[in-house]
């Protein structure tokens, strides 16, 4: 009877932490189409770049893409649109790097209305399922900060990752950041269980791919 019991408290564990893992992966790859997909997050008023209030559709900022990144404890992603402030078809490529292209965007949170002095009505989030937490290989908090950015020139969403903290307070440093550190290559997010599994997970980003296909579900290798 014990041995039963067992058995069925392990496979609801592995069947619980899988779903943990899929709904990770999940809300990371929807984020790809939200920033393709733009639309307004409300539909009355934005506050324009300017400073002033602009009917939906004639404010002077661009929506660029999505900015995701977790808490301290690694229990809960965020995410918000971003927008560009300048006139993007007045920005110079030359022999700019993306990153430096990218610092010519100016971008920052999206302002939905006026009088709103951050993005907290139009953030988009996801609590890690069943006590499940981001961290890294050594099993301590996995900070993320996460940038997509919809190309101008193409229908391309580069990823920008970095493994930093980012204040929720100040988004638009926070954003600055992640382009300065951000990582070329994969960055890992090991998915901690909360209870013993056989197999241990991780979610892996991509900067060097292109959309959604840089959030793929890799092996727990490595992870404590």
């Amino acid at each position: 009877m014990l041995t039963l019991v067992l058995v069925l408290t392990s496979s609801i564990n592995n069947e619980r932490y899988r779903d943990a893992v899929y709904s990770v992966h999940d809300f990371l790859q929807d984020q790809y189409s939200r920033a393709s997909n733009v639309k307004n997050d409300r539909s009355s008023k934005i506050a324009g770049c300017s400073g002033q209030t602009d009917t939906v559709g004639t404010s002077d900022c661009s929506v660029v893409g999505r900015f995701i990144y977790s808490n301290q404890e690694g229990s809960e992603l965020m995410a918000v649109p971003v927008v560009s402030t300048v006139d993007l078809a007045k920005v110079e490529y030359g022999n700019k790097s993306d990153k430096e292209v990218l610092k010519s965007f100016k971008v920052k949170p999206y302002q939905p209305k006026s009088g709103v002095k951050s993005s907290k009505d139009v953030i988009d989030s996801h609590n890690l399922l069943w006590g499940t937490k981001l961290v890294n290989e050594e099993g301590d908090p996995r900070s993320l900060s996460m940038l997509l950015i919809v190309s101008p020139a193409g229908n391309v969403t580069k990823t920008y990752v970095a493994p930093i903290y980012s204040n929720g307070l100040n988004l638009e440093e926070s954003i600055d950041k992640t382009i300065t550190n951000s990582v070329n290559g994969e960055l890992k997010l090991c998915i901690q269980p909360s209870a013993w599994v056989s197999q241990k997970r991780s979610i892996v980003l991509d900067s060097n791919s292109v959309n959604s296909s840089a959030v793929r579900v890799g092996s727990g290798e490595g992870c404590k």
